[in-house]
């Protein structure tokens, strides 16, 4: 019965002109094929664009998965066989739309280091308070930050990629305030208390 099954459905396949291999279509119709493939997707995004007034689409829906893809591909080696599928044209027409190719949590990183790049031109170190009025998101980014990179140091899964962590050691970032010389001199931010510190 799975063999019938099978050999039914090989049938029917071939009966609607199915291409078992693919190497077999000239180039120029596997572009076409992709550039129809590509424009469906676009119109799509540009529809969601004019609907929500931006591109940040879903990932758990196929608009959403393409789009993840777009970025992933912008990314790649400009001289890769990525840029194949991702050419000018199409970045122009993405950009068009006011295409965001970084994440809200690539942007909101961005921010953060320059927040905490700002601190340390004030401060000349990136000990953030715990407690930390004037930016209580950099506070909690920070603790963030240390808490991803321990989690690292476990060989657990983290947003916290290795050239994350260089941009931060760049800034002689604390991972650790304990075991830091720094904490033993006198040290204060707007008043704040050592107990004060992360």
């Amino acid at each position: 019965p799975l063999k019938t099954l099978q050999k039914q459905r090989i049938n029917a396949l071939n009966n609607v002109g199915f291409i078992w291999d693919a190497t077999s279509i000239p180039q120029s119709q596997r572009s076409s094929h992709s550039d129809r493939a590509w424009n469906k997707m676009f119109l799509e995004l540009k529809k969601f664009h004019k609907t929500h007034g931006h591109c940040q689409v879903p990932s758990s829906i196929s608009l959403g998965q393409w789009v993840v893809r777009m970025r992933f591909l912008y990314r790649q080696d400009p001289s890769g066989k990525a840029k194949l599928a991702l050419t000018q044209e199409r970045i122009d027409l993405l950009n068009s739309i006011s295409f965001s190719w970084s994440t809200r949590s690539e942007a909101i990183w961005r921010t953060r280091v320059e927040q905490l790049r700002e601190f340390k031109r004030e401060h000349s170190h990136c000990m953030v308070p715990r407690n930390y009025p004037e930016n209580p998101q950099l506070s909690t980014w920070v603790a963030t930050q240390r808490k991803n990179y321990n989690k690292k140091q476990q060989g657990k899964p983290t947003p916290l990629t290795q050239e994350r962590i260089d941009q931060l050691e760049a800034l002689e970032f604390v991972w650790s305030y304990w075991d830091h010389n720094f904490m033993s001199s006198d040290y204060n931010v707007n008043g704040a208390k050592l107990n004060e510190m992360w």
